[in-house]
């Protein structure tokens, strides 16, 4: 795993650049000790919402039932019809009827069929406004109209239901969503069966209207039957004379008569079938039984007036018998009447069998007479055309009754084999599931928010964060020391109580400049002299403990027989002479601003109350821009007789982001120590400056880094029996 940091460039002298550094699993795991307060809280809060959620939210039960879709053509008149069909063809049968079953015109039907838009759960329900209104005690316009409370129910079920193909078969899925089981088994098999009602009404409407369309031809190709018959048998009449003198026989005259007598009869048992059919349509039975004219219908119909007015006279409710004896009576004409209405129905059928003999018997009597050829033809095409409309009224028919029988015989081609039952547990929400799912999220974003501080945002709060945001060696911890009520300086404890872990810590520090300035070049004097080495101590942001950590870093080295100068280089804000408890008094500023021939006095200079330390202070606030007064040659030639007088000459610069101060001190540096204060300096400010020092110093120069106002993690010091805290 790689995470960015800054570190010094190969391309240019002193430039910083972003470069990728490697951790292994040990620094990843110290990021996650370091940060396990966010990581155990995001993981916490966000599991607890969760499972807050789960409580809170009204349990859904899902029942479901499976739908199979037969994809065989099925004609049950003529079973030999049916058959397979490709296998494409099945599939996409099947996905047809999955789509069909999802419309929301299937959907809609259920609804009205339920009458779900007066239902709780799904019907229109208060909007936040209408409640927020409501506990103003306003009125609110919560009216519906009929179509738009369905519209509502139907997107709430849409929303509850769920049909799914079961992959690789003919099966169905149809689940449906409710706060009930009981619901949601009802629902989902009443929806199953919704589609599956619709789907056969579907077919017989089909049927039905194919059947319309058969009659409107049938009707047509009767009547072209009826003009053809005619025709023929207008030709006989009109050439009966010359027929029967081309074949000297008077028999064609002897079956037109007959036909004619036979087309006469037929007339009264039609006409009186057709106005019986109208009057038993409508349960006329007088005129049943006037049409009809037997006694056993007479009759009948009598014994009924006679009952219909005993009932018309008898006041309040009738009784049960003699509306029980009415029924009876009806039921008996009814079937008296279309057994009689049969009979002529069948006399009709008799005389249309004699008509058709006769007609044929004609057709064959002329046939054998001995008539011209254009006769013969003439009456051959007429024989013809009445053959091919009969044989086509004839199909008609006969595919008439054929489609009216369907009609009334139709199969859905899909049938539910599983029925939903009431569920035993709730299918919403999955608790088990959501919390794990929260768990395990939460835990990745606890990770990243984990690194996002680690890297990013807040402030640096141990040495192993500061090492994986700066490429540069960490070289201590200071520990915060509590403010004392007297007026002293934190840096007092190096000197007043030497074997504190505050002092310990600037022992560190010294071990790391000394192991970094040793890699420095020694600088030599022309005659030869070994020259001093200068730190620069400075860190992002003011308020880090600069001059604190100078001054206490300065007294350590001090302390240890070393010739030491401390310069108080904060020509802005100089505050030394605060922690020293001394006034401000001639200092660095006067000799910058001094004339140029002016020697380097003694009088700059001051001596540390409590070590041997040399200290030049800053000595007020500048009038002019520092940068001009640090970037001259007679700051330079400060430096250089600084370095002929002392081993170790320590810098306290003002901070790097906000002035620019201190890029002009890194020059002469020989190595930079960069402070971090606890937990205060931004990550984007110590990005930066650790970018600036980068830039500023002179190629090779080390840079350390340091930890200020270090707070324990723990109460207790588990190395606390090697200090001896006085203070």
């Amino acid at each position: 795993m790689q995470f960015t940091e800054i570190q010094p460039s190969t391309t240019r002298p002193g430039a910083a650049q972003v470069a990728q550094a490697e951790y292994g699993l040990r620094d990843i795991l110290g990021i996650l000790r370091r940060q396990n307060r966010l990581i155990l809280l995001t993981i916490a809060l966000l599991t607890g919402l969760a499972g807050f959620y789960c409580w809170l939210a009204t349990p859904l039960y899902t029942a479901e039932a499976l739908v199979l879709v037969d994809t065989s053509r099925r004609n049950i008149l003529d079973p030999q019809q049916n058959f397979a069909r490709p296998g494409g063809v099945e599939d996409a049968r099947v996905n047809s009827e999955v789509e069909i079953l999802r419309s929301a015109a299937t959907a809609l039907a259920l609804v009205e069929r339920f009458g779900l838009d007066k239902d709780p759960e799904f019907g229109p329900q208060a909007g936040r406004l209408d409640w927020l209104a409501q506990g103003f005690g306003l009125s609110t316009d919560a009216t519906r109209t009929d179509a738009e409370s369905r519209q509502e129910a139907l997107r709430r079920f849409l929303k509850a239901r769920d049909i799914r193909r079961r992959s690789g078969t003919f099966v169905i899925s149809v689940s449906v969503s409710a706060q009930d089981p009981g619901r949601a088994a009802a629902l989902s098999n009443a929806l199953a069966q919704t589609y599956i009602d619709r789907q056969v009404a579907t077919k017989v409407r089909n049927t039905l209207g194919t059947r319309d369309v058969l009659n409107a031809r049938v009707v047509s190709a009767q009547n072209d039957l009826a003009r053809s018959e005619d025709a023929l048998d207008a030709f006989v009449r009109d050439n009966l004379d010359r027929l029967e003198s081309a074949s000297g026989s008077a028999e064609l005259s002897q079956l037109m008569t007959s036909l004619e007598l036979a087309e006469r009869q037929k007339l009264d048992p039609q006409l009186a079938a057709s106005r019986a059919r109208s009057a038993l349509d409508r349960a006329d039975w007088q005129t049943v039984a006037a049409v009809l004219d037997t006694e056993p219908l007479t009759g009948l119909w009598q014994e009924r007036e006679s009952l219909t007015n005993r009932l018309n006279g008898s006041p309040g409710t009738a009784p049960a018998n003699l509306r029980a004896e009415l029924d009876r009576l009806d039921a008996d004409l009814r079937a008296t009447a279309d057994a009689q209405l049969q009979r002529l129905l069948d006399r009709t059928s008799a005389f249309d069998r004699q008509i058709e003999a006769l007609r044929q018997d004609i057709r064959t009597a002329l046939a054998r007479s001995e008539v011209s050829s254009d006769t013969l033809a003439a009456v051959f095409r007429l024989q013809q055309e009445a053959e091919l409309a009969r044989s086509t009224y004839q199909t008609l028919l006969a595919r008439r009754s054929e489609v009216g029988a369907q009609a009334t015989v139709q199969m859905a081609d899909s049938q539910i084999v599983s029925e939903a039952l009431p569920p035993a547990k709730a299918s919403f929400p999955d608790t088990r599931l959501i919390l794990m799912a929260a768990l395990t999220g939460s835990a990745v974003l606890a990770v990243i928010l984990a690194f996002a501080k680690e890297f990013y945002v807040g402030g640096v709060t141990s040495s192993g964060q500061l090492e994986n945001l700066l490429p540069f060696r960490v070289c201590a911890s200071v520990p915060a020391v509590p403010v004392a009520p007297r007026k002293e300086s934190p840096a007092d404890l190096v000197v007043n109580d030497p074997l504190s872990a505050y002092a310990e810590s600037f022992r560190q520090i010294r071990a790391g400049l000394d192991r970094a300035l040793s890699g420095v070049p020694e600088r030599a004097s022309p005659s030869g002299e070994q020259l001093g080495q200068i730190v620069l101590v400075s860190s992002s942001v003011s308020g880090e403990g600069k001059s604190t950590t100078a001054l206490a870093l300065a007294r350590t080295y001090a302390l240890s027989e070393k010739p030491t100068l401390l310069i108080d280089a904060d020509l802005r804000r100089p505050s030394l002479h605060s922690h020293l408890g001394l006034a401000p008094g001639a200092g660095l500023l006067d000799f910058l601003g001094a004339p140029p021939d002016t020697p380097v006095r003694t009088s700059f200079f001051t001596r540390d109350p409590l070590s041997p330390l040399q200290v030049l202070l800053g000595s007020g606030r500048s009038p002019v821009p520092t940068d001009q007064l640090l970037s001259s040659r007679r700051f330079a030639a400060l430096l250089a007789v600084a370095r002929s007088h002392a081993e170790l000459i320590l810098i306290d610069s003002p901070p790097l982001v906000p002035v620019v101060d201190a890029r002009y001190l890194a020059p002469h540096a020989d190595a930079v120590l960069l402070l971090v204060q606890y937990a205060a300096t931004r990550q984007s400010d110590l990005r930066l400056a650790a970018g600036q020092i980068g830039d500023a110093i002179t190629p090779g120069t080390p840079i350390l880094a340091a930890l200020t106002h270090d707070i324990p993690s723990s109460s207790r010091n588990p190395y606390a029996e090697y200090y001896a805290d006085t203070a």
